[in-house]
């Protein structure tokens, strides 16, 4: 999910955001916040419960449990 905080306030996004935990399973779905105050989405807090995507140490991509501020790099996850 595309995580921008024009997005979040769309009613949609829980919606799409269950269908993919139903079809997926919650591992598998990750937000990708495009805004830098992404740890304050009022009103938005159920995202907190998805890992997320965002620039490791290394520069590369990598995906993050809700939490934990080590992950694996977002390749790995798309083929596991």
């Amino acid at each position: 999910m595309l995580a921008s905080n024009t997005s979040l306030k769309s009613r949609w996004v829980p919606w799409e955001l269950g269908i993919g935990d139903i079809k997926k399973g919650l591992p598998n779905v990750a937000a990708f916040p495009v805004t830098r105050d992404y740890g304050r989405w009022e009103g938005s807090e159920y995202v907190g419960i998805y890992s997320r995507i965002e620039q490791a140490d290394s520069e590369e991509l990598a995906v993050f449990e809700p939490g934990q501020n080590r992950g694996i790099t977002l390749k790995a996850w798309l083929e596991r």
